[in-house]
């Protein structure tokens, strides 16, 4: 008998497909912005990112430059006092550049910290979906397609507060409660927006035990702690507990619009009234109206919409996140402004998973609209990307 060649098979197992996609992502991404920032924004020495000898120079644009000083100064240095970010993400990429001995540079650090989070984001993202019954290509389909999803790519905390919120919540779906528990305490170091996954995940536990309290309930104790030793070593190193909260009070940073402002409706009102008006009146440019105020209601509408169609039709696990969902709407709006929601709502995990249910549903007409929906978001994701790369703010 002739012989036969044994075919070499590799399985590659869910994670090990999910690095890969993030690695396929990123990539493409990190040319593009390499390319755009090398062809029209070599000469432009006022950008950030431009006192910086690396490629991935367009990477620590804007809020990037902040995570970037933090990860070096330890929020030591006086011209940090308007940028006190919280410091998973900067904790990470020091951590990565230390076990490396430095050899790999802080931003690079920063996009393997970023693709290493895209990998869980799809893993973690696929182990809910088969929970809940959701075919999670079309959960990834909206989530990377969404306009502010080129910000998984940037010196930015995104990826890794997504990744977190999903590890979190899928715990808490398994019933894995003092996984649960550790992986709210960390992601409480990440942003102030925790806070909402620690209330989603608190829903879902009160969902799957009847509405009851038992001892599992303990675990949430350990979701402040990341917030908590944050808050220590800020009063160590500035005096300043709170100073994540204090930095909009600085006078000479751009924050101070942030104020507590109760009156949602008017906010939004007042949004409308300056979008129209810059269309009308050209108050300011069109592409700066559209980022300031078109896209952060575009998103909002969308959270809102996705929340109240979980909460009314599909019920049941829908529940916590449609809650999830309209908390957010509240916290994201409060502060009197919605500047960068368009990117905040990017973290807003319920709007993929109710998406993904929607389209999985519809019929025909149904997924073709969603597939416009899906397609016209993909190009402002594009234009928007390409805006940050080139320093204009986009979110």
């Amino acid at each position: 008998m002739p012989s036969q060649r044994k075919k070499l098979k590799i399985k590659l197992g869910d994670f090990q497909r999910a690095l890969i996609y993030a690695v396929v992502w990123q990539v493409f991404f990190t040319i593009l912005g390499v390319i755009l920032a090398s062809v029209w924004g070599a000469n432009d020495t006022n950008k950030f990112g431009y006192w910086l000898d690396s490629p991935l120079k367009y990477m620590v644009n804007w809020d990037g430059h902040a995570y970037y000083n933090n990860l070096f100064d330890g929020y030591l240095n006086p011209m940090s006092q308007g940028a006190v970010f919280y410091p998973l993400f900067s904790i990470l990429v020091y951590a990565l550049h230390f076990v490396t001995f430095t050899l790999i540079p802080p931003v690079w650090c920063g996009l393997i910290v970023n693709t290493l989070a895209l990998a869980v984001i799809f893993y973690m993202f696929k182990k809910i979906c088969e929970q809940l019954k959701i075919n999670v290509r079309w959960v990834v389909m909206f989530f990377l397609t969404f306009v502010s999803a080129g910000f998984l790519n940037f010196f930015y905390t995104e990826a890794v507060f997504v990744a977190g919120s999903l590890v979190a919540y899928y715990f808490a779906l398994s019933k894995q409660w003092w996984k649960m528990g550790v992986a709210l305490a960390v992601l409480t170091a990440a942003r102030l927006p925790a806070i909402l996954v620690v209330g989603l995940c608190g829903l879902e536990y009160l969902r799957s035990n009847k509405w009851r309290l038992d001892k599992n309930a303990l675990w949430f104790l350990l979701a402040p702690v990341g917030f908590l030793a944050f808050g220590m070593y800020l009063y160590v190193v500035r005096g300043d507990f709170l100073a994540m909260f204090n930095m909009y009070n600085v006078p000479w940073t751009d924050w101070p619009y942030q104020q507590f402002t109760p009156n949602i409706f008017g906010t939004l009102i007042n949004e409308g009234r300056l979008l129209a008006e810059s269309v009308v009146r050209g108050t300011r440019s069109l592409g700066s109206a559209l980022v300031a105020h078109g896209l952060p209601l575009y998103a909002l509408g969308i959270l809102l919409a996705t929340s109240l169609y979980g909460l009314i039709k599909i019920k049941r696990w829908a529940v916590p996140l449609g809650v999830f969902g309209l908390v957010s709407f509240i916290l994201f709006t409060i502060n009197g402004n919605i500047n960068s929601v368009h990117r905040y709502v990017l973290s807003s995990i319920s709007v993929w998973l109710i998406l993904g249910y929607m389209f999985q549903r519809a019929r025909r007409r149904g997924k073709v609209a969603l597939g416009i929906f899906a397609g016209a978001n993909t190009l402002m994701m594009l234009v928007i990307f390409g805006g940050f790369v080139l320093y204009y703010f986009t979110g």
